[in-house]
């Protein structure tokens, strides 16, 4: 089971509900591109269920302490679905995205697909971008504003679809403020596909 990316644009309504629905109002891009938070206040202390644009440290000052699972951090799937997202393959693109986590590794990928046949796509950082190889890159924003990073995540996603590349590659983030979201989506995204070396790339990839 798998589910698309969550629209932030207008233009993702229109591409997915024209001729659904007898009109669509456009009132510009989402705000922090990511959904809400949840929180499971009925356990003591709170649980996480889904990080959002309300971070774990802003919660902790409110309760005092708040437990966050491997499902919240993106780790693994819950056992029961009891909020959105906590279960299988979320906010996935139609084509293959993988996670690497180092970017020594991500560079070294770039490079080698660089100077092959394989079309991929990176999604990254403007910083990131700037040091990869000859590759198709989809930036998300400065790694100094991960809420950029974060507004830019679920469009990217869309992007990568578009491009004549035949799966997308996908840096990490800190796992601070909204970054602990970002990294969420990011790992349901991939399906909890990640690529530590560039050995593991290419059997991966057949190359």
């Amino acid at each position: 089971m798998a589910t698309r990316p969550s629209p932030t644009k207008a233009e993702h309504i229109i591409k997915e509900m024209s001729g659904k629905v007898d009109a669509i109002i456009d009132a510009g891009r989402t705000f922090f591109g990511l959904e809400s938070t949840i929180l499971d206040v009925r356990k003591t202390p709170p649980v996480l269920l889904r990080p959002g644009p309300f971070t774990l440290e802003e919660l902790n000052k409110i309760f005092g302490k708040v437990t966050v699972t491997e499902s919240a951090k993106g780790n693994a799937e819950a056992s029961v679905a009891i909020a959105p997202g906590m279960k299988y393959k979320h906010y996935a693109p139609q084509k293959r995205l993988l996670l690497v986590p180092d970017k020594s590794v991500l560079k070294q990928i770039a490079e080698y697909c660089a100077g092959s046949n394989l079309r991929i796509a990176v999604l990254c950082s403007n910083e990131t971008a700037s040091s990869l190889a000859d590759v198709l890159s989809i930036s998300l924003g400065s790694e100094k504003n991960l809420y950029e990073i974060a507004s830019n995540l679920f469009d990217s996603f869309r992007q990568l679809d578009s491009l004549d590349a035949s799966l997308g590659l996908i840096q990490a983030f800190p796992e601070q403020g909204i970054g602990l979201a970002i990294m969420n989506r990011i790992r349901k995204a991939t399906g909890f596909s990640t690529i530590e070396s560039l050995d593991e790339f290419k059997k991966l990839s057949g190359n």
